[in-house]
């Protein structure tokens, strides 16, 4: 992909004073973060995350202390491998220590800094590219979570990755650059498999496409073809490894169950909270264990794919029992994922800002971001013609698109802060904008 790298002497100031923005902002959070127990000792699924990443780099596969055997490599994929593998990598290279982690995804931060500028100015000129910048380098949650062994500070680089890709096909449509989006997609999904929404959205984008650009139709079918198959190429190993080690056919991995009975039972308000039928389940350690008691109750043998379609089926049967309550507990997750609260899941997010230093000094919140992001979507949509770029009126759609497949694939489980990390990309650059 040709990256629009011929900046100007300004622009190169201007990419380095926000680069040296943000790398302050990380440099300061990075002492806070290594200050707190959690940061050698995380807990729920940031301790997963450390001690599958710990156990594919070293071989040792022995679970922390107090914690049962999560059976990893005996069993399918509970959680999205994406993450784990990512922390292997960097743990193979520079050694199982706490802080090697946060300072790859630290310097991720400051590659996001790098895409916003380009993305920014390429769609709306160099006075966006630098604020989206800015907003990239110093809203609270990026060094937040990437001082945390959590998938958000993935999940950010490979929205701009996929927005910039984008903006490359439509600049010059190549097959290249739509497997380029494809391979984007596919690896968010090990990272997150709820974004297989948005394949199944790409095609009303490619279907205006058709019409407003009818010599180009060609394109947009190849395009489509190509970015589907590769997607799901790219979820294969991780299908093929459940199959193989498991002899199960999971996909990517089996925790959608257990993920939809949280979102549906009836002591279901939103947030995660353990179902009564899988009690206790404090962590993804124990899932195993929840598989064994699902087959005494059952009376047979099940497969990890069986027992997340038993538990699937019984959030089906609370959805049917009362509808009326599933449509509301809907409105309230709606209401929770674009509200002013930070929800928290593995830590009580709100409060971890509240009381540090830094965190609490960097300006701006959710309801900040999703305010302006919308006052620019809307100035963008009235100002649209000679004022607005015709690549910025290309690309809206499919970020818009991308927010609509993320808000809707949580709608049916539950809502926590960090899932909704990856549409402030979208948000901060309309709202530069």
């Amino acid at each position: 992909m040709k990256l629009p790298l011929n900046l100007t002497r300004r622009e190169w100031a201007l990419l380095g004073l926000a680069l040296l923005f943000a790398t302050v902002v990380r440099g300061l959070y990075y002492r806070e973060a290594a200050a707190q127990p959690s940061f050698a000792f995380p807990a729920s699924d940031a301790a997963y995350h450390q001690y599958w990443g710990r156990a594919l780099a070293t071989g040792d596969w022995t679970p922390p202390a107090g914690q049962p055997d999560p059976e990893i490599r005996t069993t399918p994929y509970f959680r999205p491998p994406g993450y784990p593998f990512f922390l292997a990598v960097i743990y193979r290279l520079f050694g199982v220590s706490p802080g090697a982690p946060r300072v790859a995804q630290m310097l991720l931060g400051l590659v996001n800094v790098a895409l916003a500028f380009l993305l920014g100015r390429k769609l709306y000129g160099t006075a966006t590219g630098f604020l989206f910048a800015l907003f990239m380098g110093g809203y609270w949650s990026f060094p937040f979570f990437e001082a945390e062994l959590l998938e958000p500070a993935l999940l950010a680089p490979l929205t701009l990755l996929l927005l910039l890709v984008l903006t490359s096909w439509l600049e010059q449509p190549h097959p290249w650059k739509a497997a380029a989006a494809g391979l984007c997609v596919g690896a968010y999904a090990l990272v997150r498999p709820t974004i297989l929404l948005f394949p199944l959205l790409i095609p009303l984008w490619v279907a205006w496409r058709w019409w407003r650009h009818p010599e180009q139709r060609r394109q947009a079918l190849l395009f489509l073809v190509l970015f589907w198959f590769v997607t799901g190429v790219a979820l294969l190993p991780a299908a093929l490894r459940n199959l193989r080690v498991a002899g199960d056919r999971v996909l990517v991995s089996s925790n959608g169950g257990v993920n939809l009975l949280v979102g549906n039972n009836p002591e279901a308000n939103g947030l995660f909270n353990e179902p009564a039928e899988v009690r206790p389940f404090r962590s993804s350690f124990e899932w195993p264990d929840i598989v064994r008691r699902l087959e005494e109750r059952v009376g047979r043998p099940l497969r990890h794919s069986e027992a997340s379609r038993h538990l699937s089926e019984r959030a089906v049967e609370h959805i049917r029992r009362d509808p009326v309550r599933t449509l509301r507990l809907i409105g309230r997750k709606a209401l929770l994922f674009w509200g002013p609260i930070e929800i928290g899941n593995n830590k009580e997010d709100h409060y971890e800002r509240v009381h540090s230093p830094l965190l609490r000094t960097l300006p701006g919140n959710f309801a900040t971001a999703l305010s302006l992001g919308l006052i620019g979507l809307a100035l963008h949509a009235r100002r649209r013609g000679n004022a607005i770029s015709s690549m910025a009126n290309e690309v809206a759609l499919p970020a818009l698109l991308l927010v609509l497949a993320i808000f809707l694939a949580h709608l049916p489980f539950f809502v926590a802060g960090r899932f909704r990390v990856p549409v402030l990309p979208v948000l901060g650059l309309f709202a530069a904008a």
